[in-house]
C-alpha cells in the first residue's frame, strides 16, 4: 500500500484557487471581492455592537 500525503492540501488549494478566480473574473454588477469586503466589515460591525451591549 502506498502511503499519500499532501493530497489533502492539493485539493484545498485547487479549490481556494478556483473560488478566487470566480471572484476576481466575474465582472456582473459590482465586484463581488468588493462585496465580500463590505459584508466581512458589516458583520464584525454587527459583532462587535453585540458585544459592547452585552457587557
Amino acid at each position: 500500500m502506498t502511503t499519500v500525503r499532501g493530497q489533502a492540501s492539493t485539493e484545498y488549494l485547487v479549490v481556494l484557487a478556483f473560488c478566487v478566480l470566480v471572484l476576481v473574473v466575474s465582472a456582473v454588477g459590482p465586484a463581488p471581492v468588493t462585496e465580500l469586503i463590505q459584508a466581512i466589515k458589516d458583520y464584525f460591525a454587527a459583532y462587535s455592537y453585540a458585544i459592547s451591549v452585552s457587557s
